[in-house]
């Protein structure tokens, strides 16, 4: 039976509502806990910053093993549902006790918020491959992906305010109304756990009966054979392409989010409080681009919009190399437009993503979303944590000094070339692998029928056909 337009859109909502933990926990993770486990707890930010950096790694860690697990997980609930529900409950309840203000002996403390910091993390890792992979089964088709990815953008962007915008105001008004610090913040994080929970279980209802059903018996689960899957699709060229390219939006957006403050205040010599207004403008112009994107990608094709946009952006950086950012609205200009086009990229890769897990079976001839999403992931977080030791070695180096209200002009000079230089080369790059990246439309469909045709034991396509579809490997 055709599915209705309402009956798609049902389906892109009803997985898309996933992606309010990533967007919602993440930020939160990122931008608050250092501060409460200081500022709350009273813990030295030294110790505060070893628990964070130590719990992390727990994601990058267990995504390794969850994504070939969920490949080889045979169960009744499917692949990757049944590890969806476990991250429903496991994730809030662990990132619940991470907040609460636990006031004891720094060792219990440290070993407390270890515990739960590396609960947290695990469960993340099981919830988000395992979700991630199962976007490939839920839209199959080159274009349905394209729209799925972009509803859920809706809740990523809506994520990323209750995450990152909407804390210190709603803790604030409780503190306020006559509530103890401490117990602001713990409700908050209940609310925001209730507000997961619920995402999740409509995101594991939603996708019943939706996943693929493999019967082909399960590898053998070791660190070999998952290093044998991690060779054999690394040899895939779309592939690794993609993971350039990720590698170097990373780098940019890594870059100039690190540097901004410092940028306005320093160089600019305008107050850090601009940054706020601009964060929370920012937000809300990404969820208008989203149907924009979505269009585009539709009309001119998922390739052709991301290498417009990363070389544009790349090109206008490269103007500012030059010119300098010295005012308000330069800098407006400026973040918009590298806003936009990492809006363009995180909304279309998953997509890409996804369109490589059947270049794997075809080449393969087996379904590894899970590995194939937890590689790509593991590599991003490498690259972001390499990025960010870079910039941190290059301000020291050049005598920056958090403590001065006036830098030297040789600290200036790297903060420049951090904050725009070094985005400008991490988008063109970004934009260069893209280009060399073949899969398209036409060629997906000749792939999706070669697939079917495989599936059902007929005739494959012609010769030619056949041809196009390689060509999508060069």
């Amino acid at each position: 039976m055709q599915e209705t337009r309402f009956q798609q859109f049902k389906r892109h909502i009803g997985y898309g509502v996933g992606y309010l933990p990533d967007a919602c926990y993440y930020n939160f993770q990122s931008t608050y806990q250092l501060l409460f486990l200081t500022g709350i707890v009273g813990m030295e930010a030294g110790r505060a910053g070893t628990i964070i950096s130590i719990t992390i790694m727990a994601d990058a860690i267990f995504s390794i093993l969850v994504g070939r697990f969920s490949d080889n997980l045979r169960s009744r609930f499917g692949r990757r549902r049944p590890l969806i529900l476990f991250g429903a409950f496991a994730m809030p309840i662990s990132f619940m006790a991470c907040y609460y203000n636990l006031q004891a002996s720094p060792g219990v403390q440290m070993a407390y918020y270890m515990t739960f910091g590396f609960l947290y993390w695990t469960s993340f890792a099981v919830f988000f491959v395992a979700f991630l992979a199962l976007g490939a089964d839920v839209a199959t088709d080159y274009e349905d992906r394209i729209r799925m990815i972009s509803t859920s953008r809706i809740f990523s962007v809506t994520g990323d305010l209750i995450g990152s915008a909407a804390p210190l105001a709603v803790i604030a008004l409780l503190v306020g109304n006559g509530m103890s610090e401490s117990s602001a913040w713990f409700t908050f994080v209940v609310a925001l756990s209730c507000l997961v929970f619920a995402g999740i279980m409509i995101c594991w209802n939603s996708t019943r009966g939706r996943e693929r059903v493999v019967i082909t018996p399960p590898d053998k689960q070791s660190l070999l054979s998952t290093l044998r899957d991690y060779s054999e699709l690394l040899h895939i060229k779309p592939y690794r392409l993609l993971i350039y390219s990720k590698i170097g939006i990373s780098f940019s957006y890594t870059t100039y989010t690190a540097c901004m403050v410092f940028y306005v205040v320093y160089r600019m010599g305008i107050s850090s409080t601009f940054i706020s207004p601009l964060y929370i403008v920012t937000s809300l112009i990404k969820m208008g681009f989203i149907l924009v994107i979505a269009r585009g990608a539709l009309k001119y094709g998922k390739k052709e919009l991301l290498v417009a946009s990363t070389t544009g952006t790349g090109i206008l950086a490269f103007f500012f190399v030059f010119r300098g950012i010295d005012s308000k609205m330069e800098m407006y200009v400026y973040v918009l437009a590298c806003v936009y086009a990492q809006a363009v990229f995180w909304q279309l890769c998953n997509t890409n993503f996804y369109d490589v897990t059947d270049l794997d079976e075809y080449r393969f001839g087996k379904r590894r979303e899970g590995n194939l999403m937890a590689l790509q992931s593991l590599i991003s977080v490498a690259a972001v944590a390499l990025t960010l030791r870079l910039v941190t070695g290059l301000l020291d180096f050049s005598g920056f000094d958090g403590t001065l209200a006036v830098q030297d002009p040789a600290a200036l000079a790297m903060l420049e070339r951090i904050f725009i230089l070094f985005p400008a080369l991490g988008m063109l790059s970004c934009a260069y692998f893209l280009s060399r990246y073949k899969v398209n439309k036409a060629g997906f469909t000749l792939l999706s029928e070669q697939l079917y045709r495989r599936e059902q034991g007929l005739e494959s396509l012609p010769r030619e056909e056949i041809d196009k579809i390689e060509n999508m490997f060069r």
